[in-house]
């Protein structure tokens, strides 16, 4: 069966397991919820279909092929990575726990840019989140990524790269300014984004630079002013 990758017509969470899928030349069905405009905001779209799918734990993102059904963006990607990753080049680091660790304070850097995005209702929340969470994770970041190596766990492109570079290159398009200090991680995600199979991906429909967060959310759903 051709596999299925289910989220919201954003980045968000779905857009690094989309770019490593296509990066392992995987064919996939891109299942797609949209929110409602405002004032409603509905969620239908996803929560009338979310019992119907047969997942243990229904949530989004989820994946599904001919061997199950997953939920959880990391649990996906690091299957993604160890069934298809031999045939990109490599095992993508789906057995290294380095890279597990890497993948996970990704996700905490993540998950600090969705509170902040969604939780905010002014600029003056946007910068305490700067300030006091966001920020220090992106300089240590830029601390870990300074030494010039071109991967996040040295000079192999692993899974978690997809997801650390696909979430730098989504806070720089949402809070440019808070980004220009940390030089290394531009550079870094600049050289992610640069390598052939990435730049073959951005030029298929799967990818789209907007929407980056979900229209109820108070930073990304549109490109800043």
């Amino acid at each position: 069966m051709k596999a299925q990758l289910g989220y919201w017509k954003i980045r968000g969470l779905g857009a690094p397991i989309r770019t490593l899928l296509h990066y392992c030349e995987v064919p996939f069905d891109n299942v797609q919820y949209e929110q409602s405009d405002p004032p409603a905001l509905s969620a239908a779209a996803w929560l009338d279909k979310k019992f119907t799918l047969g997942l243990a734990f229904p949530n989004l993102p989820y994946y599904i092929d001919d061997r199950g059904k997953l939920v959880q963006t990391l649990a996906i990607m690091r299957y993604i990575a160890a069934r298809h990753g031999a045939s990109a080049g490599g095992g993508l680091g789906h057995d290294d726990p380095q890279v597990d660790m890497m993948a996970q304070a990704a996700m905490d850097l993540r998950n600090s840019f969705a509170r902040c995005s969604y939780g905010s209702r002014s600029m003056a929340d946007v910068d305490h989140a700067l300030v006091h969470d966001i920020g220090p994770q992106l300089a240590a970041w830029d601390q870990h990524l300074a030494s010039g190596r071109p991967f996040c766990t040295g000079d192999r492109l692993s899974y978690a790269d997809f997801f650390l570079a696909e979430h730098i290159d989504q806070i720089r398009l949402v809070l440019p300014r808070a980004m220009q200090r940390y030089s290394a991680l531009l550079a870094y995600a600049d050289r992610f984004f640069a390598l052939e199979k990435i730049q073959d991906f951005m030029r298929t429909p799967l990818y789209r630079q907007w929407p980056v967060n979900n229209k109820s959310a108070f930073l990304g759903a549109s490109p800043a002013v």
